[in-house]
């Protein structure tokens, strides 16, 4: 792939002309990357992992509509119940994308059962337990609410609304949110479930429900998010994960406000400036064969996947396209 050293050095350098260009091949090679590793993973590579709802969104964001086609089909026959609440809700949003982009309503269905599940699941204050499952819960409920064929399920909407101002109401005074699994919590901890809840529930309120009055919210996250960047541009020590998920929410989070309130984010939206930072340093650690969970690890479906959502959102950011954002998150218009 001897167009990935060329793309990424055009990346870098500032002011370049060529970016757009650059992230398209970037985007078609680390895609590449990723079905490679899912191969690596079903032939029992210890250094690939099984990765199937990020998978599925990485091939809907880069427009293959075959892999899409496959992966939805393996989502909806594993179902997408797991273990846990987080889990569930991430394999039954990625299912629900899916269905929605190839049109297929046996898909479509069996998230929707899916989001039903996390409807009855929800408790009196408007969560479900920790504020990572509530994220991944409210994720769903909007892509699942959203409305479709003119009509809306109420019961759907009426559950996200009230999941959302909760848990814009649990953020900390420090502007990020606690999960309450890690004791003590570290800032990474802090840092991967503040992106979460920015990413899955606070920022589509944002695009999609202002009255809920999520704006002071992000932007408080955001400055948040800047403060707990590393000194190298990454975040939590070098984890790709946690760095890709933080760098996506400000970018995500952090462009909404902006298109809200200018000054939201500081002189010349000084805070915004930690997404650049992150990008680099998600770009210098990828490696021949993608990214893995830390710079030099081998690369992995998951993390490479991840990795593909997050250069077609910055390629929706460079071109200045909102709506093309919204689309590669999966967001409900």
């Amino acid at each position: 792939m001897n167009e990935v050293p060329e793309a990424l050095a055009e990346l870098l350098e500032d002011g370049s002309r060529h970016e757009a260009a650059a992230l398209d091949r970037l985007i078609s090679a680390a895609w590449e990357m990723a079905l490679a590793a899912e191969t690596r993973a079903a032939a029992g590579d210890a250094g690939a992992d099984d990765a199937v709802a990020c998978l599925a969104d990485a091939a809907r964001v880069a427009g293959d509509r075959d892999a899409l086609a496959r992966l939805g089909r393996r989502l909806a026959s594993e179902g997408p119940f797991a273990a846990d609440l987080q889990e569930s809700s991430a394999r039954a949003s990625a299912l629900l994308a899916a269905g929605e982009g190839l049109a297929s309503e046996p898909l479509v269905a069996a998230a929707r059962g899916a989001a039903d599940a996390v409807v009855a699941a929800q408790r009196d204050d408007g969560l479900w337990s920790g504020a990572r499952p509530s994220a991944r819960a409210l994720g769903l409920l909007a892509r699942a609410g959203a409305p479709r064929d003119g009509a809306a399920d109420p019961r759907v909407a009426a559950a996200w609304r009230r999941g959302v101002v909760a848990l814009r109401d649990r953020q900390c005074d420090d502007g990020t949110w606690s999960d309450g699994a890690s004791v003590p919590e570290t800032a990474g901890d802090a840092a991967v479930t503040t992106a979460l809840v920015v990413l899955e529930a606070l920022a589509p309120a944002l695009a999609r429900a202002p009255e809920l009055r999520s704006r002071a919210a992000v932007a408080r996250a955001t400055t948040a998010l800047a403060c707990l960047q590393d000194a190298s541009g990454g975040f939590s020590g070098g984890s790709v994960a946690d760095a890709i998920a933080c760098t996506l929410a400000g970018l995500a989070g952090g462009w909404l406000v902006a298109a809200i309130d200018a000054a939201a984010l500081g002189r010349d939206g000084g805070a915004l400036r930690f997404v650049e930072r992150g990008f680099a340093w998600v770009l210098a650690a990828m490696g021949e064969s993608g990214w893995g969970e830390r710079p030099g690890a081998p690369a992995t479906a998951r993390r490479t996947a991840e990795a593909v959502v997050l250069l077609a959102a910055m390629k929706a950011r460079r071109a200045g396209d909102l709506s093309a954002l919204a689309r590669v998150l999966g967001w409900p218009p």
